[in-house]
């Protein structure tokens, strides 16, 4: 008897102990989300606020910020909801759309600024739309965390019909590893006169890893498409420092490019693999001279006009020859569900943020 009550109060305590540093919140509101956020960046624990479905109004100009040195992790998920007068965030669903950041064309949406430490960052299942940044507040959807060296990814996300003056509309910039999977960025629009550089891509990612940590860019199966800029080039930027990069499953086309849809910006890195993207016109531009000694496989579709749906809808068309054109175990996996919350493979995975599934289910008959 002694000996079941010494098990029942260990099994307790180490039940009690691993849940010591986290804290969970559930918003329903837009003044809740900010408050979360708030608290997060101070509590010292690891945190997850789970978002409820519907539509969130960012303050005005700024955007909902996270701003921190704490060195814990932070996610933030959507997709929660109520069933039948159960308590708010008691049940989710996948589909991001659900769940939206909207700047109603006003406002920036998000800005994470985690100084230094090396928590994760995860945002999953959400969406961020109409956003509209000046210059002076930064893009729309932003991590400007380059002294951070925790993994930043992005899960799921539908970023559409943003604009941002003079910068990105998405730019995430860290110390350590990035990975983005079944995402969505289409439709958003950047006014900057630019060229082919680095630092100027409508949507860009940048993995500067220093010595000693784990790093890299990592994208599987995500659509990046439409993007704009009247003013010069809309590609999106990937930008990689002292690591690999891997590159799966993606179709990047339309992104107002000239010269390129995609460009790749490599300094004292290597390839890693990159498997079955549709990339449209794409280039590889070496900061350096000097390249890391790792394997690497490039192994790519031929170029193809994706076949989208067309009229905002970027699923794949019934004759796309991205269906079931995919690698289905790419370093860095494919994820269960995909950008319109449906299971990710059925057979042979397709290129792009959603899996293929025809007329008859199209519109939900599932």
């Amino acid at each position: 008897m002694n000996t079941r009550r010494s098990v029942a109060l260990l099994l307790l305590l180490v039940f009690a102990s691993s849940n010591l540093h986290a804290a969970s919140f559930c918003v329903t509101t837009s003044t809740e989300l900010q408050n979360a956020l708030t608290s997060a960046a101070t509590n010292a624990e690891d945190d997850t606020i789970q978002v409820q479905i519907g539509t969130y109004t960012p303050p005005v100009q700024q955007g909902f910020i996270y701003g921190s040195t704490d060195t814990h992790a932070l996610s933030i998920v959507g997709g929660y909801g109520s069933f039948m007068g159960s308590a708010p965030c008691s049940i989710q669903v996948m589909n991001p759309e659900l769940t939206r950041i909207d700047g109603g064309g006003t406002s920036r949406l998000f800005s994470f600024r985690p100084l230094g430490g090396a928590g994760d960052l995860s945002l999953t299942g959400l969406s961020f739309v109409n956003g509209h940044s000046l210059a002076s507040y930064g893009p729309p959807l932003a991590g400007d965390i380059a002294d951070y060296s925790g993994t930043v990814r992005l899960e799921r996300i539908v970023v559409r019909n943003n604009v941002s003056d003079d910068m990105p509309v998405v730019w995430f910039h860290t110390r350590g590893a990035i990975v983005v999977r079944n995402s969505v960025f289409v439709d958003n629009t950047m006014y900057y006169d630019n060229g082919v550089n680095w630092n100027n891509g409508a949507i860009q990612f940048e993995s500067r890893v220093v010595s000693g940590t784990a790093g890299g860019l990592t994208l599987n199966n995500n659509t990046v498409a439409n993007n704009r800029n009247p003013l010069g080039y809309a590609h999106l930027s990937l930008y990689i420092q002292n690591g690999p990069i891997f590159l799966a499953n993606n179709v990047m086309h339309g992104n107002g490019a000239v010269d390129a849809d995609t460009l790749v910006f490599m300094e004292y890195s290597c390839w890693g693999t990159w498997l079955n993207n549709s990339l449209g016109y794409w280039l590889v531009v070496p900061i350096s001279d000097h390249e890391m000694h790792c394997p690497n496989t490039v192994q790519e579709l031929p170029p193809a006009d994706p076949r989208f749906i067309g009229n905002g809808d970027y699923r794949l068309a019934d004759d796309s020859p991205l269906i079931e054109s995919g690698a289905n175990i790419p370093t860095g996996g494919i994820g269960d569900w995909d950008a319109a919350g449906k299971p990710r493979r059925i057979g042979t995975v397709d290129v792009g943020a959603y899996e293929h599934r025809g007329i008859l289910f199209r519109d939900g008959f599932e």
